[in-house]
């Protein structure tokens, strides 16, 4: 598992990562806002920690 803060941090990376990766291909496609979901799942395990299963 992983924290919610380093997920975030991940996705931001790997999408500013993506839109720079074309920034000398002429071919480029704009884009205004990105929408994320993701879903969550509780278990009753008996320990407590937080974060996510990537």
């Amino acid at each position: 598992m992983i924290g919610l803060t380093e997920a975030m941090r991940a996705t931001y990376d790997e999408l500013t990562a993506a839109a720079n990766g074309g920034a000398n291909n002429p071919l480029r496609f704009g884009y205004s806002s990105i929408e994320l979901e993701m879903t969550t799942a509780m278990s009753d395990s008996g320990e407590r920690q937080g974060g996510l299963k990537v």
